[in-house]
């Protein structure tokens, strides 16, 4: 029987970098000062008896270590890091911990005699530390006398809850963590890829990777990520500062859902691992909130730059029997109807035997009996693909027997365990397949509703993780895929009590979040280690924090077809892109569900150019276009059609193509044209990203949050892609305007309609005009006064087409146009170091009659671009000069 307990003080010391808080029953509460804006707590209940496992996978420092100790701080820091930590202690027991840029007070507040664990955050905004800022390393000090500053001179931004802060089960249950909560004051904004308005608050999530195909973007819980680490926006105190559970066990994050009149207003974090772990990383703007999380959990990686354009798929083409026709006719109907395309995402059905099995690293050669010469048909074309690889064997895969004698997979956690395991690697086993040691299940064999048994890959076990690299090598890599798309790796085992190689660890403690991290990293060192001078490109459907320095990209998993999913795929996106996975987009089009129409398609096309990753996709279940728009008119007639498309469960007239509605097709065709142009701007963030975690989908609060009016904080559906760009799609059926709230409140902040050249005051709201068809751009998009964009030449990839954005009642406006370029355009080279990337800054100065480029700098390698040729936005008949270099 479970037994509840809330720990309370019985004494506190100063500790190297803070303090230990110890409880009457022997808990730990450990505040330690990372650097002066980021402090570590720990909660050990019983004094570590639920011992955290003993490395860190998630926080690693910007350098991208592997993994870490959980009490290693130093590889976290640099030089620039060092602060020093102060304690004191008050006359009535209250512990002050202080760095140059925060105050920690602990035990506060008394419940009679008693006192709780509990953590009060100020800011620290004393110079005290001046003359100590010189200090190269961590230094702690300790008063057993004098006054800690009190908690009434100043409002806390941050507090845990007066009751049960860190309460926890007897025993080895699970320990939660409970923070105060200002419904009227406090945005939360993050949590990863979850459904619902971009603030979280009022939401419950469950900490866990679920395969949800077909979810409802707006409800539904869980999905496909593990992402404890959200935002707090202190409206009151103007602060924002981030929360990071630095924990991969399942749980939940409760944001308001539950309210109890006993203990108030509060927010809480649960894990099932029995500890807390967690980290407060001080802004105190969101942007440096985001930032500072990248210094912890790595920065993400750089996709190469065909990536970056439209990147096709279904999962027709591969699970059709003359699979190699269609997958090889593909980039010629691209160039016939003229629709650009940079990549392929290549299905399962490649694997799929003749039983329907789908095994990963093999071909099957009736479908596909030359893989090289289909690879080559993409290559020719200058288009990348992107392999489906999964993350388990069934049990009829040609190497599953092999890899159950190495023992690659999860183990089950029976008193005979051992001696099982020993009669397996030594053929002692009579009836081996109902006397095996490891976890079987049932794994999605191949068709609509189809299973068949099978086990997981451990990735902690070397042996399973090395064969993954060697296979993908060999099967995958060699034959020339160029990218890697690690799918359906949620990791659903149903056995609990089942164990990892990694010490031993339960999956429900540990192993089924890290394992889509480890095969995302056993992907990208297999990718490094076969074309080490190009950049990796790894797609993963799930992950966790720190998953983007190995995955570039990710995607909003199974989604299905409606204006509905469209709308809220958005706030998906943008609380993904704050947790530092910044290259993301849903299935344009939509996998799962009803076919797509023709407005829906365009609609959907028109905000996905704008996202950072653009792929139209669609499954082999699908309905099709064809088939409902006839199932209106002549039902036999359907139903014939049907039975000819269908081959085996399969509908084969279902795929998403560009040109799949010919009274659309321009329209898409220019969009796509559009999305070629949107590279550089695109590429140019994802480096940003890089260097210093910035989202390239940015949500309003990113940039405004501070805001008079309340839309810059709970926008959910617009957002700007970098800083100038504002991106307000049409999500809706039937609408040809938009109502478009424009950001900012600074006096003289304009923002101009780059199709119609119509201006708006930042802090209003307008209808603007959005039809289907006609626009330059596609959605309605505007442009930030002194801000610019930058588009490549259709024609001349050499060639960067600038707009630059001055409003023309101002009498002076400066202008500052940046951006980064690859210096090796078409070898994707590996990017490393800042000095590996070309910077290029336009200043320029509009005047009432002109308006003049006064600079172009670049700095680093030599950028690939040979002109850059400078337009005003529309209505602007200002005469444009460009200055002598």
């Amino acid at each position: 029987m479970q037994r509840r307990c809330e720990p309370l003080v019985a004494h506190v010391e100063p500790v190297e970098e803070g303090l230990a808080v110890h409880g009457k029953r022997g808990e730990l509460l450990k505040v330690l000062a990372l650097r002066k804006d980021i402090v570590h707590v720990t909660h050990l209940p019983e004094g570590g008896v639920c011992a955290p496992v003993e490395k860190s996978w998630v926080v690693v420092g910007d350098e991208g270590c592997l993994e870490r100790r959980r009490d290693d701080h130093e590889t976290l820091n640099g030089p620039e890091d060092s602060t020093v930590v102060q304690t004191s202690v008050s006359d009535d027991g209250a512990v002050e911990l202080r760095t140059d840029a925060l105050r920690v007070v602990v035990g506060a507040n008394k419940l009679g005699s008693d006192r709780p664990f509990r953590l009060q955050w100020f800011t620290n905004n004393t110079d005290e530390s001046a003359d100590a800022t010189a200090a190269a390393t961590t230094t702690t000090t300790a008063a057993t006398t004098g006054a800690a500053t009190s908690a009434a001179s100043a409002k806390p931004f941050a507090e845990d809850a007066v009751l049960s802060a860190y309460a926890y089960e007897l025993p080895h249950g699970k320990a939660t963590h409970r923070m105060e909560r200002k419904p009227d004051v406090e945005y939360y904004y993050g949590v990863g890829e979850v459904t619902g308005n971009l603030n979280r608050a009022g939401r419950r999530f469950e900490l866990a990777c679920r395969d949800a195909m077909g979810y409802d973007a707006e409800t539904s819980d869980a999905l496909y990520k593990h992402f404890p680490f959200y935002i707090t926006y202190n409206k009151e105190a103007g602060i924002a500062y981030g929360i990071l559970y630095d924990q991969l066990c399942g749980g939940y994050l409760d944001l308001g859902r539950e309210i109890s009149a006993f203990r108030g207003n509060f927010r809480t974090y649960a894990s099932v691992a029995g500890f807390v772990d967690y980290y407060l990383i001080l802004g105190p703007t969101v942007a440096e909130v985001v930032e500072k999380l990248g210094r912890l959990v790595g920065r993400p990686a750089v996709p190469p730059a065909w990536a970056l354009g439209y990147v096709a798929s279904t999962m027709t083409y591969a699970d059709a029997p003359d699979a190699q026709q269609r997958l090889e006719a593909f980039p010629a109907l691209c160039k016939r109807n003229e629709m650009p395309c940079d990549g392929f995402y290549l299905s399962s059905g490649y694997t799929m035997d003749a039983d329907g099995n789908r095994n990963v690293f093999t071909w099957n050669k009736d479908r596909v009996p030359d893989p090289e010469n289909m690879l080559g048909a993409f290559h020719q074309h200058n288009m990348g693909v992107i392999a489906n690889v999964k993350p388990w064997l069934l049990e009829a895969h040609p190497e599953y027997a092999d890899m159950e004698a190495l023992g690659g997979f999860f183990r089950t956690n029976n008193e005979n365990d051992d001696e099982l395991h020993h009669a397996y690697q030594h053929h002692h086993l009579d009836n081996a397949s109902d006397a095996s040691p490891y976890v079987k299940g049932w794994f999605w064999k191949g068709g609509p509703g189809t299973f068949a048994s099978g086990s997981y890959l451990d990735f902690t076990n070397p042996v399973a993780f090395n064969w993954w690299k060697a296979k993908l090598k060999e099967q995958v890599l060699a034959p020339g895929v160029d990218a890697v798309w690690n799918d359906n790796n949620e990791y659903e085992v149903d056995d609990d009590g089942a164990v990892c190689y990694l010490n031993d660890a339960p999956i429900a403690s540990l192993g089924r979040t890290l394992q889509p991290f480890l095969m995302a990293r056993a992907s990208y060192e297999a990718l490094c280690e076969t074309r080490p001078e190009k950049r990796p490109l790894v797609v993963s459907r799930s992950g966790c924090l720190g998953i983007a320095k190995y995955a570039a990209q990710t995607w909003s998993g199974d989604n299905s077809t409606s204006f509905h999913t469209l709308k809220w795929n958005i706030p998906m996106s943008l609380g993904l892109s704050l947790c530092g996975w910044v290259g993301c987009g849903p299935d344009i089009g939509g996998f799962v569900g009803n076919a797509v129409t023709p407005e829906l398609f365009v609609r959907w096309i028109q905000l996905g150019i704008y996202m950072a990753r653009f792929s139209i996709h669609s499954s082999s279940w699908k309905a099709s276009a064809a088939s409902t728009a006839n199932a209106t008119s002549n039902a036999d007639d359907t139903a014939a059609e049907t039975e000819v498309a269908n081959v085996d469960g399969y509908n084969l007239d279902c795929t998403n193509e560009p040109w799949m509605f010919p009274e659309m097709t321009d329209t898409v065709r220019s969009l796509l044209q559009l999305r070629v142009r949107l590279r550089p701007l695109l590429l140019s963030l994802h480096i940003e990203a890089w260097r210093t975690s910035a989202p390239v989908m940015r949500p309003l609060a990113y940039q405004y949050v501070t805001d008079a009016n309340e839309r810059s904080r709970t926008e959910s559906f617009e957002f700007t892609l970098g800083p100038n760009l504002l991106v307000a799609a049409v999500l809706d059926a039937d609408q040809t305007t938009r109502s478009v709230y424009f950001p900012g409140d600074a006096v003289g902040e304009f923002w101009c309609d780059l199709d119609s050249g119509i201006w708006y005051s930042a802090g209003t709201e307008a209808h603007v005009h959005a039809p289907l068809q006609g626009r330059a751009f596609g959605a309605p998009v505007f442009l930030r006064n002194g801000g610019g964009l930058v588009l490549a030449d259709f024609e001349d990839a050499r060639v960067r087409n600038v707009i630059l954005a001055a409003h023309p009642a101002q009498a002076s406006q400066d202008i500052v146009v940046e951006w980064y370029e690859d210096p090796t355009p078409g070898q994707e080279g590996a990017m490393r170091n800042a000095s590996d990337v070309a910077h290029i800054c336009v200043r320029a100065t509009a005047t009432a009659n002109e308006v003049i480029i006064n600079s172009i700098e670049r700095t680093g390698p030599p950028a690939p671009v040979d002109e850059i040729r400078f337009e005003l936005v529309p209505s602007d008949h200002r005469q444009l000069i460009q200055a002598s270099d």
